[in-house]
């Protein structure tokens, strides 16, 4: 059985993703401290029955699930969640503690570039109001550099990154080889056990 525990927004975008993974055949834990966003997911999800033994949902802070749950889960999602964190590192800390060693965390985020902040703030926020105003703050965007750097900290190595692309008019994300607005990376938790000698 595969565990994978969700750290984001529950969005109806974020909450299709959850749900496409309980499909799939994982047991998935959508998790969002804002009791709000929990109630839209699960009305969203009763919408489907098969859904009922695969997913549920927590109104809990990523860091409230390690005493219960560290190393419980094969991976760990954090979707569109990164770039509202302050505190990064001890978020991404605590999403690493969740994985079992060998785990996956995957990421998507916001680079912190002009461009992002054109196309994220300016273009989405307020031209085509996409997302309501004030939803981005540019100094919570994390370069992809950066957010490497924290991961290496915390004991995860960085397996994949690529850019990513939304087209609004088609409401479809494509791959792209820049990660200077939108991008993902899969981090694979270390084994830290050691071999007998």
């Amino acid at each position: 059985e595969t565990r994978i525990e969700s750290a984001q927004q529950h969005n109806t975008a974020s909450s299709c993703c959850l749900q496409a993974l309980a499909r799939l055949g994982a047991s998935v834990t959508g998790v969002d401290p804002v009791r709000e966003s929990i109630v839209v997911a699960k009305t969203h999800a009763a919408q489907d029955p098969a859904l009922k033994d695969k997913l549920k949902y927590l109104c809990a802070a990523v860091e409230d699930l390690l005493p219960e749950h560290s190393e419980s889960f094969d991976g760990v999602v954090a979707s569109e969640v990164l770039e509202h964190v302050v505190q990064k590192q001890a978020f991404l800390d605590c999403c690493g503690g969740l994985l079992k060693p060998g785990g996956s965390l995957f990421v998507t985020t916001l680079s912190r570039s002009s461009a992002a902040y054109t196309l994220a703030i300016v273009a989405a926020e307020r031209l085509l109001q996409i997302v309501p105003t004030g939803t981005h703050d540019w100094n919570l965007f994390i370069t992809p550099k950066e957010l490497c750097y924290m991961l290496e900290e915390g004991g995860l190595q960085v397996q994949e990154l690529r850019g990513m692309l939304y087209n609004p008019a088609s409401c479809v994300w494509s791959w792209v080889t820049p990660t200077d607005v939108n991008y993902a990376l899969q981090a694979i938790k270390h084994n830290l056990k050691s071999t007998p000698v």
